[in-house]
Order: C-alpha cells, then structure tokens, then sequence
C-alpha cells in the first residue's frame, strides 16, 4: 500500500510539475516589469505546506530544475532560492498558519520575490544584466507577489484536486480535518 501511495504521489508530482512548466513557458509575461507567472513556484509552495517533507524537497529539485531551464538562469539559482523557500515554508509558515490552499498563497509571495531576487543578483554578478534602477525593481517584485498569490491559488488547488482523486490526500471539510477521519 505504501509503495502505491508513493508511486501515485510522484504521478500527481509529475502532473503537477508538468502542468505548470508548460503554463509557465506558454503564458506570456504580464508587461508591468516583464514578470512571468511563476507556475512553479504554486507547485512548490503546496508542496512545501501541504505534503511531507520529501515531497517537498523532491519538489524544490524538480521545479528548480525547470525554472532555471526555462528561465535560461545561471544552474543552482532556482535550486538555491527553492530549498530557502522550503525552509522557510517548513519553518515558518507551517507553524504559524493552518494548512489551506489560502496558506500556499500567502508563502508562495515570499518564494516568489525571493526567487526574483536573486535571480537578479545572479544575472548581475554574471554580467548578464546591467542594474536597474531601485524603483524598477520594487515594481517587479510587487507584479511578482501579485502573479504568485493568484497562480499558485490556482495551482495549488490543482494539485490538491489531484492528490484527492487519487487518494493521496482526503478532502477538506470547514472542520480543517479530513472527512473519514472526522466523526
């Protein structure tokens, strides 16, 4: 039973990870600072709150991999950014909100201003990039928050519907508690 339940999850990882490369590479940047929607970062971040910790590290190597093959980034900035975000989710947010696609949203802000910023850093230290000024960057890393809080409500309620369906995970009810756990 467990090995089935580890074989489905890494399906619905697959899925999911799949799924969100393409919509990050298909979907076009919104112009407000050039911001690409960070799919990725919606899987990681339900990985990171809702499901255990391998999972979420599996996670973190998978879409940092993707993101930095998509992005044309320098190799080990996503993977730099999403392990401190699983850290942080893992941490942090976990003990301080309840687990809801509402709480993904919330940390997927900080994965992705995070993930923003030092991609920059790692552009400027290679030269790729000349410095931008202050108040650019600001507005980038607002579009960036607002991109992550939408995207990854949608993502992550995605990949939720996913785990559910193929009983990785119970449904919710407005107890918080699962529903065949709940009397």
């Amino acid at each position: 039973m467990m090995k089935r339940r580890i074989a489905s999850s890494m399906l619905v990882m697959f899925v999911a990870v799949s799924a969100a490369s393409i919509c990050q590479e298909l979907v076009p940047p919104i112009p407000a600072g050039n911001v690409k929607a960070p799919f990725l970062i919606g899987v990681l971040a339900y990985y990171a709150m809702r499901r255990e910790i391998g999972y979420a590290v599996a996670a973190s190597v998978w879409c940092a991999m993707m993101n930095d093959g998509l992005g044309m980034m320098p190799w080990g900035v996503s993977l730099l950014s999403f392990a401190a975000f699983v850290a942080l989710c893992r941490l942090v947010f976990r003990r301080q909100m309840a687990e809801s696609t509402f709480s993904c949203m919330i940390s997927a802000v900080a994965g992705g201003m995070l993930t923003d910023v030092l991609q920059y850093a790692a552009l400027l230290a290679s030269g790729v990039y000349e410095a931008v000024p202050f108040h650019f960057l600001l507005m980038r890393l607002a579009v960036m928050a607002a991109a992550a809080f939408v995207v990854t409500g949608i993502v992550a309620g995605f990949a939720r519907y996913l785990d559910y369906t193929s009983s990785n995970a119970g449904f919710e009810n407005d107890g918080d508690t699962f529903s065949w756990d709940s009397i």
